[in-house]
């Protein structure tokens, strides 16, 4: 998920008479966000200065692997940098992590959708950073302002997505 200097201006109150003005630079200067919601509620996630590449989705599968026991299927959407051969190589090779990939176009399955549309419509709603230092978005995560949202893990079955289909990454 993306993040950048340019506002998300949403609807707000202001005094009779008194249209609200956001100050914005109105940069396209951005930070990409990976993050993953662990059935426990656990939101685990890393913030890059550039876009989310191949090598960052193994570095965070790897942090995922590290902070969180047991077996983790990993349910991706079919982006490009989640099909990698590097990826198809990493989840070869380590026992604990299974991937499963939604339905091409169904945003509406993946739960951390709106885990992202909440920090960018609340958290971050009508804010005007001056720079990336100032947007930090690893701050909404700090706050505990996103414990107000339900991360209960849901079974494959209940998201709509068949665990036997577990598409190879080519």
């Amino acid at each position: 998920m993306g993040f950048s200097l340019k506002p998300t201006v949403t609807r707000t109150w202001a005094p009779c008479g008194q249209t609200p003005v956001l100050v914005s630079k109105y940069r396209w200067d951005s930070v990409s966000t990976i993050g993953a919601i662990a059935t426990t509620g656990q939101f685990l996630q890393h913030t890059h200065p550039a876009s989310i590449n191949g090598a960052h989705v193994l570095s965070f599968l790897s942090h995922l692997l590290r902070h969180i026991s047991g077996s983790i299927t990993v349910l991706l959407d079919n982006a490009r940098i989640h099909k990698t051969k590097a990826l198809g190589a990493f989840v070869a090779a380590e026992p604990r992590l299974s991937v499963v990939y939604f339905p091409p176009y169904a945003p509406e399955l993946n739960p951390i959708e709106p885990v992202w549309a909440y920090v960018k419509q609340h958290v971050l709603a009508n804010f005007c950073p001056s720079d990336l230092q100032t947007l930090r978005p690893d701050c909404p995560w700090r706050g505990g302002k996103c414990e107000r949202l339900s991360f209960q893990g849901a079974s494959c079955m209940e998201l709509g997505c068949d665990p036997v289909a577990q598409e190879s990454i080519s």
